[in-house]
């Protein structure tokens, strides 16, 4: 079930400065309220693309997050992430919303910052994932 039409039944502010982000999380997690312990979104977009119990990634899910990563804004990323987790739903992957929330706030500041945390996710080799901490960055006022 798709959140958004609920949301904007509701009154939602979709669209309104600073609040965005907390509708965004909100029907984010009302369509897929699955959590993980993963440190940031490109965990959760790797779990996803990933060929059954391989390391290898499927093509298409690797340049549909390509266009996540070429996302501009939060805004740009609200289309993007609701494909996301509708697949994450699909694939009984679970997503770390506090983190989530933390990145979808910080993206105006620092955008090419979270860009790397989740590439490095996404694409890693071999590495252990919980080496690196459990969340991508904290959420600033």
């Amino acid at each position: 079930m798709d959140a958004w039409p609920v949301v904007a039944r509701l009154g939602g502010e979709i669209g309104q400065p600073g609040e965005s982000v907390f509708v965004d999380i909100a029907a984010l997690f009302a369509t897929h309220p699955a959590e993980a312990a993963v440190r940031n979104f490109g965990d959760t977009c790797r779990a996803i693309a990933r060929e059954g119990n391989s390391d290898k990634l499927i093509e298409s899910h690797e340049r549909r997050f390509r266009r996540l990563l070429a996302s501009d804004t939060p805004a740009d990323l609200s289309g993007q992430l609701r494909t996301w987790i509708r697949l994450a739903a699909g694939e009984g992957a679970g997503v770390n919303y506090e983190t989530l929330f933390a990145d979808l706030w910080n993206w105006p500041r620092y955008a090419d910052d979270i860009r790397v945390q989740w590439a490095r996710s996404f694409w890693r080799t071999g590495e252990d994932p919980a080496a690196e901490g459990a969340t991508s960055s904290p959420v600033e006022a």
